[in-house]
């Protein structure tokens, strides 16, 4: 029995009444053919014609033998005939309706060309006269007999009718794949195995495609994007109403953002809010997406100390920006002494200070430190808003501070 791919016919195709010429054709390919044939069944073709144009066709058996060569089968069922009026090929079902088809020689031999040139580039294909070969099959259509030589300009050979198809479908295959002796150095070969590998490569190798993680963990991505708005919700109020606020959380708790939403709120209020950060790369992406938002300053921390000393008054940079909120994000990378800038600042001026702090970043100084020196009410994020479960079982032993739980 002939190697056969695929091994069974998929559901869709033996289902399909107009494949049902394709799916006599296989059964007997299978039956016929003995266990050093391979048969493939409908194999797909993409190229480029000569001005540019795409083409693409289908083969719908290519039958292959490591010694004897490559055939390339079209199969047409029905009543088959030609108009050489029209040049026009017909099929009629068997409901008796007449149907135009196309030149199912020349399909055969297009699918040859189109897929020699492809093994040609497979490396390891080898060289010579490989012996390729093309026909037509039509399994319900009897010979014409006689003397006629010619169907639709081709040799009659090319073409199995059913009484051959029914009888000696072997014996017709091993005709079209037999050597014609021809005048080339070296004669032709088959394919061997490495003209089997390649051929295997181009239509029949398996592919497993591999799934980004980020595909994997959409489902828990939107719910975590869910959570993140009922807990943000819920933290905004506190950190909205306090004075003084020093929010401690680890990486993917949600500071940025809800130090972000919670400036926006302030804004929208008639307030004027300072946003800074110690990263310029941070500062830039904030600033881009608050931009819209009236009464937002964004500066990172170097732009900020510059703007303060090239001002001697610090009381006239006060009310000229008219700050009423100062909000600090990345607060653990902030020099100590700077602190007495901030600090001098909200006293003075009754400015509201919200800052955001990661203790598993702080190198220098803790989070109580901080909040004892401000005199800031603390509020800890304990859960993690960016990362999976699975992700989460893999940092955690690496953080210290308080304890997270993945959402």
């Amino acid at each position: 029995m002939a190697l056969m791919w695929p091994r069974e016919l998929p559901e869709h195709i033996q289902a399909d009444p107009r494949r049902a010429s394709e799916r006599r054709v296989y059964e007997k390919l299978s039956q016929v053919l003995g266990d050093d044939w391979s048969v493939y069944y409908s194999r797909p073709w993409w190229g480029i014609n000569s001005k540019g144009g795409e083409i693409d066709g289908e083969a719908d058996f290519i039958v292959a033998h490591r010694d004897k060569g490559i055939l390339f089968l079209e199969v047409k069922g029905g009543g088959i005939s030609f108009s050489p009026d029209t040049s026009k090929w017909q099929t009629k079902d068997r409901n008796g309706i007449t149907h135009n088809i196309k030149d199912p020689a020349l399909q055969a031999s297009s699918c040859k060309h189109q897929f020699l040139n492809k093994l040609k580039k497979i490396e390891g294909w080898p060289s010579g006269y490989i012996r390729f070969r093309h026909g037509v099959i039509f399994p319900d259509s009897k010979s014409p007999g006689g003397k006629l030589t010619m169907l639709g300009g081709y040799e009659i050979e090319l073409f199995c009718f059913a009484d051959e198809f029914d009888l000696d479908l072997h014996g017709w295959i091993d005709g079209r794949v037999k050597s014609h002796n021809l005048d080339i150095r070296g004669g032709e070969i088959g394919p061997g195995d490495d003209g089997f590998r390649c051929l295997k490569t181009l239509i029949a190798e398996p592919v497993q495609l591999k799934v980004p993680l980020r595909r994997e963990v959409d489902g828990d991505i939107l719910q975590m994007e869910q959570l993140l708005t009922g807990m943000q919700l819920a933290l905004m109020g506190i950190v909205l109403s306090k004075n003084r606020v020093l929010v401690e959380g680890g990486a993917g708790t949600g500071k940025t953002i809800l130090a972000m939403e919670s400036a926006i709120r302030e804004s929208q209020e008639g307030r004027k809010v300072l946003f800074c950060c110690k990263s310029a790369p941070l500062a830039k992406l904030i600033h881009e997406r608050l931009k819209n938002f009236s009464g937002i300053d964004v500066k990172n921390l170097e732009e900020l100390l510059a703007l303060i000393s090239s001002n001697t008054n610090i009381n006239e940079l006060i009310s000229k920006t008219g700050w009423n909120a100062i909000y600090i994000d990345e607060a653990q990378d902030v020099d100590w002494e700077i602190w007495d800038i901030f600090e001098g600042i909200s006293q003075t001026h009754n400015i509201s200070l919200k800052i955001f702090f990661d203790s598993n970043q702080s190198v220098y100084r803790l989070h109580d430190d901080l909040a004892t020196r401000l005199g800031a009410i603390s509020i800890p994020l304990s859960i993690n808003l960016r990362n999976t479960k699975r992700i989460a079982s893999v940092t955690e032993g690496l953080y210290r501070g308080p304890l997270i739980h993945c959402a």
